[in-house]
């Protein structure tokens, strides 16, 4: 089969990380894939899949709406001729309009709850995409199901759910639960507004100094904005930024607690990694994420405040058996979220279409 994968661009956030581990596994399975990036970006993704073996592809978008982006996209579906068209973000209404009247499948995945996920200006075109079938969206959870079908008016039967996949082979699973000095802690996530880096600002203000560190591995827009509020909290020794890494799983390893308080998600590709790593996990109490743990039995889930973190992380510091247990049991269900199972689910999905 041959596929499309579109993307804006492949930066270092859960979304493309899931389109390469996607394309990767598509590959691995013997189907053909093209994947392309809007814009003109090379990135550490870029580059790694390209070492790969997989063909990418840059269009060179300018920024704002750009008409252009659309006829190089056509151009490039009329070369390639793919049999779906599998978008990501906020590339479906390029995708969508540049394969008009082309009868080629679209897929696109919807990565976080429907309202977040969409920019206001596009909700009517996408809403029109969904309902004519131009596109399916899949959701990434039962709880990201609900807001596409309430958002977008559509019957179950039009939006599926498939769980986000990693890379399982990859992961260094703790068995040593005993704690460093100081108490590592570890964020991977993208600067932004979701992600909530103030309520780990303050959960580290309330907290004994030189007992912890905050490792924050990531990029985004808020990036300097967030290294001001830690400099003005005085807490420059304690939270450390660490730019992007191209071997999460081996930063993974060598934390003791993940801390992930996200205002709102959908399934994160973090957690899963965390989850395969065996790691003691406190996530925010949203979106998809209580459907990947379970509180007090794979994770800790909490409302996404400085205080319930704080709490939380000083619970689990105080116990080894509740690390174990958290840890163990968080890498047991990572089982369902294997990149080898997303991959099969996707391929129903597609042939399924192109039936």
């Amino acid at each position: 089969m041959k596929i499309m994968q579109i993307i804006p661009v492949f930066s270092m956030g859960g979304g493309e990380i899931m389109c390469e581990t996607l394309t990767t596994e598509l590959v691995r399975g013997g189907h053909e894939v093209t994947a392309v990036s809007l814009y003109a970006d090379e990135t550490d993704i870029t580059k790694r899949m390209q070492k790969n073996g997989i063909h990418v592809q840059f269009l060179g978008k300018k920024g704002g709406f750009d008409v252009s982006a659309i006829f190089k996209l056509r151009k490039l579906i009329r070369r390639e001729k793919p049999d779906v068209i599998h978008t990501h973000l906020y590339a479906l209404k390029y995708a969508a309009l540049a394969k008009l009247f082309l009868r080629i499948a679209g897929v696109h995945t919807v990565h976080s709850v429907a309202e977040k996920e969409a920019k206001p200006r596009d909700r009517k075109l996408t809403r029109f995409f969904f309902r004519h079938r131009m596109s399916i969206p899949v959701s990434l959870s039962d709880e990201v199901q609900g807001t596409v079908m309430s958002f977008y008016g559509l019957p179950a039967s039009q939006c599926p759910v498939v769980l986000n996949g990693v890379d399982l082979t990859k992961c260094e699973p703790k068995t040593d639960y005993a704690l460093h000095d100081p108490i590592r802690l570890i964020h991977v996530g993208r600067f932004s507004e979701p992600k909530n880096h103030e309520c780990m600002i303050e959960a580290m203000q309330a907290l004994p100094r030189g007992t912890y560190r905050l490792d924050l591995w990531g990029d985004g827009e808020r990036l300097e904005e967030i290294r001001t509020l830690v400099a003005e909290a005085g807490l420059s020794d304690d939270i450390h930024f660490c730019g992007t890494t191209t071997d999460t799983f081996r930063e993974l390893s060598k934390a003791d607690l993940f801390l992930l308080p996200s205002k709102w998600e959908g399934v994160p590709m973090s957690i899963i990694e965390a989850m395969g790593t065996a790691l003691p996990i406190i996530a925010s109490d949203v979106g998809g994420i209580p459907d990947m743990l379970q509180n007090d039995r794979s994770g800790l889930l909490i409302s996404p405040d400085a205080a319930a973190l704080a709490a939380a992380i000083k619970r689990l510091a105080g116990s080894e058996d509740l690390r174990r247990t958290l840890g163990q049991n968080a890498l047991a269900g990572s089982e369902r979220f294997s990149a080898e199972q997303m991959a099969r689910h996707y391929l129903d999905i597609y042939q399924s279409l192109i039936k």
